[in-house]
């Protein structure tokens, strides 16, 4: 066992630059062997060593054994030991999540509130046996190649150094260097998949080849070179298809469908920080393939494609109202987009619109606006009236011949009065009520900048 948790150490890196490990620690086999390694390995290295236990409240008494086995054993060895109390079927049933995931969310919410430096990593006992039946597990569920590959050796700074190590090579190597350990009875229960994979499935595997584990774990790793393989082309092709708003369909329908669904994963990824499941990956692909349509993801956004653009919006941006009064110099919304407003003279507006000719588009006679006039967004019922571009209709559709995506309307900006008469659209230009006449004499300059954001 020793000279693979070397090997795996050694190939990935896991310790590089690193001075101290926080280690996640159940009394368990696995653990109990991964903190007995890293105990003797101290001694000859100069990494301080944290061990963590964390009782999940799920098994009563027998909870509060295994906490007690733990900290007993790291006083005996001299190791420094933070412990954990928290209720998780209580919590799993207040986030209404499984008692597995929420249990993994606490466990590493609790890891990284340790491993705040960047030379400290949290080490937890994965073996190679429980990567297997993760395996088994999605395959079971449906997965992609992504969960044929399992739990990785390493995942920023969390490392896994039993990656490669059998639960069997676990129990030899605990009787043979007298490190004592607990067993879970619920792990002997056949109440979860899990353990129906542990206690069933795998043996039978075994008793066809007694290298089936060794062979599998090879399997797995080559699936995780072929897929690391696609997540490179696929970050490339991210890049490929971004635009200044939005993503390129067009592009993203040529690409083959194991690098487009990962371009996707990508965007709404970083659009909205959620991992997408494969059913609306696929339902995100079918308007691709369709040419356009809306579907709601979850945290509440809409994916919307329009004329070959693909747009991620929060729900609430779609209807959220804003606005701004008209303050000299600068307005600065909550999108990020920046505006600078400017007043000058007549006659260096018409020096200016001669050097300039777009400049008309955003130049409004300052003494027509009116009191209190406001930027903000659209409402319903909004009128834009510019003769001079034989405009008179609704902005609602205008936007629409403009070809406008709806995603995009929610943020454009208008100047109106305080009759709610509009005086200027963003794009479009000023309305007849605010428009340079030979009257005028004061002028108002609208600079749009580029969203900051």
């Amino acid at each position: 066992m020793i000279d693979k948790v070397y090997d795996a150490i050694s190939k990935f890196n896991m310790l590089e630059n690193c001075k101290n490990i926080v280690i996640g620690v159940s009394g368990g086999a696995d653990s109990m062997s991964l903190l007995k390694f890293f105990s003797d390995f101290r001694k000859k290295s100069n990494i301080n060593v944290l061990a963590v236990h964390i009782n999940h409240c799920l098994r009563g008494e027998e909870s509060d054994r295994d906490e007690n086995f733990v900290k007993e054993y790291c006083t005996r060895n001299d190791i420094n030991l933070k412990t954990y109390r928290i209720d998780i079927a209580e919590e799993s049933r207040r986030l209404k999540i499984g008692l597995e995931e929420c249990g993994r969310k606490y466990r590493y919410e609790i890891f990284s509130s340790l491993a705040t430096s960047n030379d400290t990593k949290i080490a937890t006992a994965h073996t190679l046996s429980d990567n297997i039946e993760t395996v088994f597990i999605n395959l079971i569920r449906g997965t992609g190649i992504k969960g044929l590959c399992g739990i990785p050796p390493v995942r920023n700074n969390v490392i896994r150094p039993l990656s490669f190590v059998t639960r069997d090579e676990i129990e030899k190597y605990c009787r043979d260097n007298n490190v004592d350990y607990i067993v879970d009875s619920s792990n002997l229960k056949r109440d979860y998949d899990r353990n129906k994979i542990r206690l069933d499935i795998i043996p039978l595997f075994k008793n066809i080849s007694g290298n089936f584990e060794e062979s599998f774990g090879k399997t797995i790793n080559q699936l995780r070179q072929d897929n690391e393989y696609l997540e490179y082309i696929s970050s490339i092709q991210y890049k490929n298809v971004c635009l200044k708003f939005g993503y390129d369909a067009a592009k993203m329908k040529k690409l083959p469908v194991s690098i487009m669904s990962r371009v996707i994963i990508k965007i709404i990824f970083n659009e909205t920080s959620y991992i997408l499941e494969k059913k609306h990956v696929e339902m995100i692909i079918n308007i691709l393939k369709v040419g356009s349509g809306t579907i709601n993801i979850p945290g509440n956004f809409f994916v919307i494609l329009e004329r070959e653009v693909l747009y991620v919006v929060e729900a609430s941006s779609l209807k959220e109202k804003w606005e701004y009064k008209l303050n000299l110099p600068k307005i600065l919304t909550e999108h990020g987009k920046k505006f600078i407003i400017k007043i000058i003279g007549i006659d260096e507006y018409q020096k200016l619109s001669n050097k300039y000719n777009n400049i008309k588009n955003n130049c409004l006679d300052y003494d027509k606006l009116g009191n209190n006039p406001v930027i903000r967004n659209k409402r319903i019922g909004d009128y834009f009236m510019c003769s001079r571009k034989n405009f008179s209709k609704s902005l609602k559709k205008l936007f629409s011949e403009r070809k406008i995506p709806i995603a995009m309307r929610n943020n454009i900006a208008i100047i109106s009065n305080s009759r709610n008469e509009i005086l200027w659209v963003e794009s479009l230009g000023v309305s007849d009520i605010a428009v340079i006449d030979e009257n005028t004499k004061n002028v108002l300059i609208i600079i749009s900048e580029e969203t900051i954001c």
